[in-house]
């Protein structure tokens, strides 16, 4: 019998499953991306706390944005360059508020805050 229990793992399903389900609502509304929020759990209950950021297609978020910015001095790669790391593959999509990890979106659907002194290893 399947546990009525809230823990970390039922927790970490729903959010791959709403993740999926969310590429298709962007889809739909014309849009390229649709982010959602933080999750919280205790054992009788959980709750996602969504900050939905549509990114309409042809423009770039602010994560790009700053990638754009500081790519060059920081020796980062440019946004859309393909990265394989261990046996992952992804894409950068931009650079983080403080400056000291590259997001990166992988070809399992996560985005992936990779360091710098990583990422560098792949710029111009």
């Amino acid at each position: 019998m399947e546990s009525k229990l809230i823990d970390r793992n039922k927790m970490k399903a729903l959010r791959d499953a709403i993740d999926m389900a969310l590429v298709s609502v962007a889809q739909a509304h014309g849009l390229e991306k649709l982010y959602a929020g933080s999750g919280s759990f205790s054992p009788s209950s959980g709750s996602f706390h969504f900050k939905v950021e549509g990114i309409v297609s042809g423009g770039l978020s602010t994560e790009a944005s700053r990638l754009s910015m500081y790519a060059r001095s920081l020796h980062l790669p440019p946004l859309g360059t393909k990265m394989v790391i261990g046996k992952k593959t992804m894409t950068v999509t931009g650079l983080n508020s403080s400056n000291t990890k590259v997001l990166a979106h992988g070809e399992d659907g996560k985005t992936y805050a990779v360091p710098i002194s990583v990422a560098s290893g792949f710029g111009e």
